[in-house]
């Protein structure tokens, strides 16, 4: 096998291939020139530990993390990564576990239903959506609900992750790029489903939280369509990332400004108007 000196490609089609990463000269110098590009095989790697300057392997290894590109895989959640919603599914643990009546629960089914079914970006329909979103949590302790996502997460989230999504996201892990949960569900809760799936980081709708307690108020909007796409955008400019060699999967032409936003998007199980337009962009 081929190993090179900066991190692996994006391109997950050639990872089995030989793969090339331009070099930098760094503090370390490891004396390759400014924009060189070169190899070194697994084979000469296990018959010497030091680089043609006499150098220990792990400086040279060093000098090849400072200088590759920080990648990220931007993964949504629901019906990209798991069958179904998310907050639907803590919202029905929420109430089997007596938080609400069949009243709430029915209430804010239906605000689900009609917010995903329409895709609409109507604020009215989004700020009720919100409203329905962030009531069940509300007056309840930071440390319980995290408790119950554990439970709900072991019994409705992990028997619906697919598999075939997570073979992708582990791909990207392999390569040394990082993976990122994008969601409309409470931040929280997606940060819970990445510690289990050992990914990298979660960025959610964020619910407001006073004394230890959830307030049922937001902090922003919600993250849904343009406003993941935002959210990306920001996270970008204050690390320096640059989102051309980033990767973002979704399912729904709701997350049309989401793909847009990367040099790499893909569609996985597709609503039909993404599929088309995933055909016709080669996507």
């Amino acid at each position: 096998g081929v190993q090179t000196c900066a991190l692996p490609i994006c391109d997950l089609a050639a990872r089995d291939a030989t793969q090339v990463g331009a070099h930098k000269e760094c503090s370390l110098d490891c004396g390759l020139r400014h924009g060189e590009e070169h190899a070194l095989s697994m084979q000469s790697q296990n018959r010497s530990r030091q680089n043609h300057k006499g150098e220990a392997w792990e400086g040279f290894r060093y000098c090849a993390l400072m200088t590759a590109k920080r990648r990220i895989a931007f993964f949504d959640v629901d019906n990209t990564l798991t069958r179904g919603s998310t907050l639907y599914f803590l919202g029905r643990g929420m109430y089997n576990r007596g938080f609400f009546t069949k009243k709430d629960i029915g209430a804010w089914v239906l605000a689900n239903i009609r917010f995903r079914m329409t895709g609409t970006e109507k604020s009215e329909v989004i700020e009720r959506f919100q409203k329905a979103a962030t009531d069940f949590i509300g007056g309840h302790d930071v440390a319980e609900i995290r408790a119950i996502g554990e439970q709900i997460y072991n019994e409705f989230v992990s028997p619906a992750i697919w598999q075939g999504t997570m073979a992708i996201a582990q791909q990207h892990l392999d390569a040394g790029e990082e993976v990122w949960l994008v969601t409309a569900s409470p931040e929280d809760f997606a940060n819970l489903i990445v510690e289990k799936l050992g990914l990298t980081g979660a960025l959610g709708t964020k619910a407001e939280i006073k004394d230890g307690r959830y307030t049922g108020a937001l902090i922003g909007k919600l993250l849904h369509g343009s406003e993941k796409a935002s959210a990306v955008k920001r996270m970008a400019e204050e690390s320096g990332i640059d989102l051309k060699e980033c990767y973002a999967y979704s399912d729904s032409h709701n997350d049309l400004p989401l793909l847009h936003t990367v040099g790499n998007p893909r569609a996985i199980n597709p609503d039909a108007k993404l599929r088309i337009i995933a055909f016709s962009s080669g996507w």
